[in-house]
Order: structure tokens, then sequence, then C-alpha cells
């Protein structure tokens, strides 16, 4: 098949988004389709290169500035867009987002009468505190986002999300067009035991202590994540030392936080680590968390449960489909400090249990692993494309969430 993908970031920005859109193009391109990818070029100027196996198109794009280092606006992109379908003659197109990139993609696919697919990334959640700072109006401007994202969406042939959580979300603010939850997934044997560096070395490097039970965040240290309260929590849960791995616009102010807080003697902030030495991070910790109340998947999450941790995490959104209370984890109430306090209190005294706790981490992540990602987009691809050519239009009845945790 010939795919082409549009999305508004891609490595080496490192949110959930880019991160998927890169695993998606790649493994595609690792089962033989030509895959070509195009995106805002975070370098400003337009570049055209190839990249684990697919072929880069970055256009002209203005940056955002230091606010927001992912964002990028492509003031003049149907060129470029037309150009890349001319080359790239794809058979069906696959946009991660909705914001102006992928408008002009998809009138580009409609111009050429191909089916198109819109994964949603999106909750208001992870950008109100950008655009408004104050409390007030936040809910009216919610509503705004997302009939941004629905009203062009409800257009597509297929809507994809990657829970049931994201799924019953999309449908409530008003999506309307066929969808399917299919995991963002992840390649579970990269996770794996074997080849790791000494937990004790990892620790030592990070000037950890050797006898505290290690816990460990990773993702963007944004506003959003909530950082503030694992803090908070862990000041009167003095067994754990915290490991946050990841950087983000909210810096300055978790590592002032923390030293105000007077925990700086047990938290280390690594900033951002490439992604082929996070499995090593990962099985030098004892125990995963994640307080974010604003997660559709959770990619960070898939990962600790590939490499076998019991997880802490937020009872939000869509963290309650990864993780099961007294199973492979431990849940508290979204932004309440007393309560993941006890969260992280609870998953101390279940230590003996930790072991067994991971190997359920294990098991539930296998249905989310890469290989069935890339299969079900693969059939979705085959199916729509089928359609396109006259077949039985099967896929404008289906409704169902397919893929569950």
């Amino acid at each position: 098949m010939r795919v082409l993908i549009s999305s508004q970031v891609y490595p080496p920005a490192s949110n959930g988004q880019a991160v998927f859109t890169q695993r998606l193009a790649e493994g595609l391109a690792r089962q033989g389709h030509h895959v070509t990818m195009l995106l805002a070029s975070e370098r400003g100027a337009g570049y055209r290169e190839r990249r684990g196996g697919v072929d880069v198109w970055g256009l002209p794009a203005i940056g955002f500035g230091t606010q927001l280092p992912d964002a990028y606006f492509t003031p003049f992109p149907l060129v470029g867009v037309e150009r890349a379908f001319a080359q790239a003659r794809p058979q069906i197109v696959h946009i991660q987002d909705h914001y102006p990139l992928a408008r002009w993609v998809v009138g580009a696919a409609r111009r050429r009468r191909l089916p198109v697919v819109g994964t949603n990334h999106f909750i208001p959640e992870n950008i109100l505190h950008y655009v408004l700072p104050f409390q007030a109006g936040r809910r009216s401007l919610a509503r705004l986002l997302w009939w941004t994202m629905t009203s062009f969406y409800n257009r597509l042939n297929l809507v994809t999300t990657p829970t049931r959580t994201a799924a019953h979300i999309a449908r409530q603010a008003g999506l309307t067009a066929p969808l399917r939850a299919i995991s963002c997934g992840v390649d579970v044997a990269a996770f794996g035991a074997e080849g790791r560096r000494p937990a004790g070395e990892v620790r030592a490097q990070l000037g950890l202590a050797p006898d505290r039970r290690l816990l460990l965040y990773v993702g963007r240290v944004d506003e959003e994540k909530d950082l503030d309260v694992l803090l908070r929590a862990l000041v009167g849960v003095g067994d754990l030392q915290l490991a946050v791995v990841g950087s983000g616009r909210h810096d300055a102010a978790i590592q002032g936080l923390g030293a105000e807080l007077g925990l700086m003697d047990r938290i280390v902030f690594t900033g951002f680590v490439p992604s082929h030495e996070l499995p090593d991070y990962l099985h030098a910790a004892d125990l995963f968390v994640m307080p974010s109340p604003a997660e559709l998947q959770s990619i960070a999450t898939l990962e600790a449960m590939a490499a076998g941790l019991p997880v802490v995490a937020a009872d939000a959104r869509a963290l309650p489909e990864l993780v099961v209370e007294g199973g492979n984890g431990f849940l508290f109430a979204p932004g309440q400090v007393a309560s993941a306090q006890a969260a992280l209190q609870r998953a101390v005294r279940a230590r003996s249990a930790w072991a067994a706790m991971g190997r359920i981490s294990l098991q539930r992540i296998q249905r989310h692993d890469l290989v069935e990602t890339i299969e079900a987009y693969q059939a979705v691809y085959r199916r729509l494309i089928a359609e396109a050519r006259g077949a039985p239009a099967r896929l404008r009845a289906e409704r169902q969430i397919t893929i569950s945790s």
C-alpha cells in the first residue's frame, strides 16, 4: 500500500502524538508499505529526507516560541502538499490532528477521492492552561475547541482513538463519524529485561540512594501532568525516592516546588532521556507513577507495563483501562494530594506483591503490542481502499470499539 500520514508534530518532538505517529509510520514501512510522512517542519525551513524507512517531508513552518516549543504553523502549505501527493501517489491518507496542515491534506485527498482516516489525540485539558491562564471561561473554550475537532473529523471515512474511554469522550463531544478504538501500542519486546544495565549502576549514575525504593515518572513536565500533586504526596511517604524523566515548560516550577518541600535529597530530574536508554531507567525502578488526569491512553504507562512495573496512577480518563487497583497497581483521585499519598502508602505496604503485580502488567500489555496495532491499521486501510473502489460499505455502519484494555 501507499500511505500518506500527516501530523503537526513528529520526532524530535517527544509528546504522545509524535511518538505514536513515528512508530506507526516506521512499523508500516517495515511491513513493506510505501509511507510518506507530511509534517510542519521543526526546522522552520522545508526539507525532505529518508528516516526509518519513511519518506519524511517537512513543510516550511513558523514556530510559536519557547512557550509552545513543539507547535509550528504552516502558512502556505498548498504547493508542498500537492507536490507530496503527486510524488507519493497515496491510496489512503491518515491524519493525526485537526490543525491547519491536516485540513489542507484532507482537501487534497478529497480532490483525489481518497479515503481518509483520522486519529484523535486531542483533549482540551492539554492546552487550555496555555491559551487561557485563568479558570474563568475555560468550559466555554473547551466546548469550542471540541467543536473545531469534531466538525472536521465528522467528514472523515473513519476516526480512531487509542482507548474505549477516548472514544466515549469523543462521542460525548459530538463526534458522529464511524469510530474505532485501536491502542497506540508499544514494542513490548524492546522493553524486556534482557540486556539491561544493572539497576544499581543506573541509580548510582543518577545519584540516587541504593537503599530506597525508586518511583519513576516518565513524560512531559507540563502543568497538566499534575506533578505538583505527586511531589506534595511524596512528602508523607519517606520510603520512596523519585526520578522525573523528561522535560517541559514546567521544569523550573516543579524543581522549585521540590526544593520548597524539602524533597531534593530524594528527587532527581533527569531532563530528556533518549528513547533507547529509557528501558534501562524503567528496569532500575520499583514503581511507575502517572499522576496526569488528562490521558487518552498514556504511552509512558504502556512502556512501564511492558517493563513489568506496578503502576500508581490517577483514576482519571483512560488510565483505569490500564491500571487495576490491587491488580497491577493503585489508583487515586485525580488532583487530590491526600488520595495520591494514600495510594503511594498502599504501594509501599504491598512491597512483597510488587513482582506479582509486575507480572500482571506484563500480561495486560500483550494486547497492546505494537504488532497488533500495525496489523489493525493495515486491516483498516485495506478495507477503506476496497470500499473506495466500490466494495460494500461496511465501515460506514461500524461504530464498535474493537480493542480494549
